[in-house]
């Protein structure tokens, strides 16, 4: 599964514009009063001007081989976020490594180093090693009814054995990571509640539902 494009809310539209364009470095497609959308790797990102400032938590894909290099080049435009003293942090269990940090809303935004994926790059780190979108966090009522609604309108399976309260489906290259609501996010305080927003994804299995207030669309 890939995530094509991510639709988001924010109310700090200005400070958000300037973060992902002067720090994050994404380059901008468009841009009107009331939405920017920018290129993250493959994926389209655009944040919505709203009332209301939503927290989202969302990965990037970043090349297998530099983590330690994205941690560098980070450190000098946001605090990275600690866990137990460190910067960088190991998933045995998904051989990854990630960092966190936090955008202008303060949406939990992750790096991730994915090392099944064959897709190192030479070089320092730049915005160019931002591959796309790989995981958008969606807090749920209903997990399981979650996975079984994306799989049969979209053909999605799991990644890791799912349970009642977190959910992987999809693939490394793109994750929906059904939590249930109330769950606190990884790396946070924040409790994991529905947010708007929109979400294209590519499975090859054309079809699109709102679920539980989401808006899917799959080509």
């Amino acid at each position: 599964m890939k995530i094509t494009n991510l639709d988001l809310d924010t109310s700090n539209f200005e400070e958000m514009k300037k973060f992902y364009l002067e720090v994050l470095e994404l380059p901008l497609i468009n841009q009107t009063r009331q939405n920017f959308s920018v290129y993250a790797g493959e994926t389209v990102l655009t944040f919505h001007l709203s009332e209301n400032n939503p927290k989202y938590h969302f990965a990037f894909n970043i090349p297998n081989n530099k983590i330690d290099e994205a941690m560098h080049w980070l450190s000098s435009k946001v605090d990275i976020i600690k866990y137990e003293d460190e910067y960088v942090i190991h998933f045995e269990s998904w051989n990854a490594h990630s960092l966190y940090f936090e955008d202008p809303a303060g949406n939990i935004l992750e790096f991730i180093a994915r090392h099944n994926l064959i897709n190192s790059t030479p070089g320092p780190f730049t915005y160019k090693d931002i591959l796309n979108i790989s995981e958008i966090g969606l807090p749920f009522e209903d997990v399981l009814g979650a996975v079984d609604v994306l799989h049969s309108s979209f053909g999605l399976t799991t990644w890791r054995p799912p349970s009642p309260t977190f959910s992987t489906i999809g693939d490394e290259n793109g994750l929906i990571i059904a939590v249930s609501k109330g769950r606190q996010w990884f790396m946070s305080d924040i409790i994991a509640d529905y947010q708007p927003l929109k979400i294209a994804i590519k499975t090859g299995k054309q079809h699109n539902i709102i679920y539980e207030g989401y808006v899917i669309n799959s080509k």
